[in-house]
């Protein structure tokens, strides 16, 4: 666990018609300290946030599982890479 005060902002483009700022998903990290727990809600809050379609990429299931990762994922390397 990592005590941290973060300034964090996530654009999600891809994954619905338009580039979805995830502010609840950013909102999730501020004053608390950063573990995989708290990476996790994140993941789950940008998730909640977006609204994709089905398309030849994969459906609107796989997409929002895949946000619920990956901004998890870029967010914990975000952090390795500014300490």
């Amino acid at each position: 666990m990592r005590e941290t005060k973060v300034w964090c902002e996530r654009g999600l483009y891809g994954f619905h018609s338009a580039i979805v700022h995830a502010k609840h998903a950013e909102e999730t990290l501020l004053g608390k300290a950063i573990d995989d727990d708290l990476l996790r809600q994140m993941g789950e809050d940008a998730g909640s946030e977006t609204d994709p379609r089905d398309d030849n990429r994969g459906s609107a299931d796989y997409k929002r599982e895949m946000v619920k990762v990956l901004v998890g994922r870029a967010t914990e390397e975000a952090l390795v890479r500014a300490s």
